[in-house]
């Protein structure tokens, strides 16, 4: 399945313009929290915020299929 994990940020959507193939969205789901820690640390290293983003992951439908908040990507 491709899906799209796109950031929500303010009032502001980053899309992901090419999306990614997955197996299963188990797949999709170990790749969104990763990203968003990978985002979250280039965040701190930047002094930049750390809460109010919210990753969107959508299929290749244009279905959202879940957000992740980034600070869930903290404890997840």
């Amino acid at each position: 399945m491709r899906c799209y994990l796109h950031i929500l940020d303010g009032g502001d959507i980053i899309r992901d313009p090419t999306g990614a193939e997955f197996v299963s969205l188990e797949a999709v789901m170990t790749e969104a929290i990763q990203s968003v820690r990978d985002l979250l640390a280039e965040a701190v290293r930047k002094g930049e915020p750390l809460d109010g983003r919210i990753m969107l992951v959508e299929d290749e439908t244009g279905h959202i299929l879940f957000r992740l908040p980034f600070r869930d990507g903290i404890v997840w």
